[in-house]
């Protein structure tokens, strides 16, 4: 399911999709899988605030953009974050995961 679509997908939406080939799947199975397969590092858990948790494939490092408003999630490449990373790191002695980095606000459309 995460494979097939690079979209930021809910644990409900992917239960969906997944009992809609396999009707007999169920949800604690699905849950129980997604926890496990975010452990291994092979997808990661997005939780943004209030809203439902998103998950896709592990990529490359990345943040997200996440809007406030709509709920959008917008990827961001990790190149674009450097400069935050050597400034926490220089200063703080802090390093930034970020792939699990996100930034909330509005996006264009909810502005």
């Amino acid at each position: 399911m995460l494979s097939e679509n690079r979209a930021h997908r809910s644990a409900d939406e992917l239960a969906a999709a997944v009992q809609a080939r396999a009707p007999g799947t169920n949800l604690s199975t699905i849950y129980r899988n997604l926890d496990e397969l975010a452990r291994l590092g092979l997808i990661d858990r997005t939780g943004l605030g209030d809203r439902p948790a998103a998950y896709h494939l592990t990529p490359a490092g990345h943040g997200h953009l996440a809007c406030q408003a709509c709920g959008r999630i917008t990827e961001i490449p990790a190149g674009l974050l450097d400069s935050l990373a050597r400034t926490l790191r220089d200063l703080y002695g802090f390093t930034l995961s970020q792939h699990r980095f996100a930034i909330t606000g509005r996006c264009a459309g909810c502005q």
